[in-house]
């Protein structure tokens, strides 16, 4: 019902606003047409590009609620990998959980925060490391935009709706792989210097998604509208 209902609003719309590639995808899939689709990222507000990072060697982060379509259940394996491998790392989850489900074995080895205040959250990231996201799926993850702000290497999925590139500002990982997702992990904390690299294209690549950028975005995409109207 929810498919055909977003179907027919498609049908009638002029332009269809999409936040990302992966968003995109599966509007066309579903009958989108491709002639309607305009692609216009969110934003952040560009105060999180003023933050001077501190990163810890060996901090991984998340944040958001913890769940299965968040990943964190690959996260949690990746975790265990690690540890069994003697990588010396800690991983932090940041975010709303439930306190039984992550007792369970399937989620065991990360280090669970909760949800904090907004102003312990940007702490988080300018102590961390590494940011990583295991998403099944997501229209387009403000969080890692944040990361990226904060110098933060992204090691994310395709289905993240990411603005990340592969192995430029981090990593593209396959949904649903806890192996590559520790490998990845380990090797941003073995090479320091690429880890120094991603995080200076990380810190460039969020210049390119504020607030003021996703305005110009938008207004460029109507204004493509209104061409074709006259």
């Amino acid at each position: 019902m929810g498919i055909q209902r977003d179907q027919e609003q498609w049908s009638l719309a002029d332009l269809i606003l999409s936040p990302s590639e992966f968003v995109s995808s599966e509007i066309i899939s579903m009958g989108g047409k491709t002639e309607r689709l305009a692609l216009v990222p969110y934003g952040i507000p560009e105060e999180w590009l003023a933050h001077q990072p501190n990163p810890q060697p060996g901090r991984v982060l998340f944040v958001g609620s913890v769940g299965l379509r968040k990943g964190n259940h690959y996260l949690a394996e990746a975790t265990r990998i690690l540890r069994r491998r003697g990588v010396q790392c800690q991983v932090r989850v940041v975010g709303p959980y439930d306190s039984e489900a992550i007792q369970r074995p399937e989620f065991q080895g990360p280090t669970y925060i909760g949800q904090v205040p907004r102003s312990q959250v940007l702490t988080e990231f300018l102590l961390a490391d590494i940011f990583v996201l295991p998403t099944l799926s997501e229209g387009l993850a403000l969080v890692h935009l944040e990361a990226m702000a904060c110098g933060l290497p992204v090691i994310t999925t395709p289905n993240c709706g990411s603005v990340v590139r592969d192995k430029i500002e981090g990593f593209i990982v396959p949904i649903r792989n806890a192996e590559i997702l520790a490998d990845r992990i380990e090797q941003l904390i073995t090479d320091p210097g690429l880890r120094h690299e991603m995080s200076e294209n990380a810190r460039k690549r969020a210049k390119e998604f504020t607030w003021e950028k996703y305005e110009d975005r938008l207004l460029t995409a109507l204004k493509s509208l209104e061409a074709q109207v006259r």
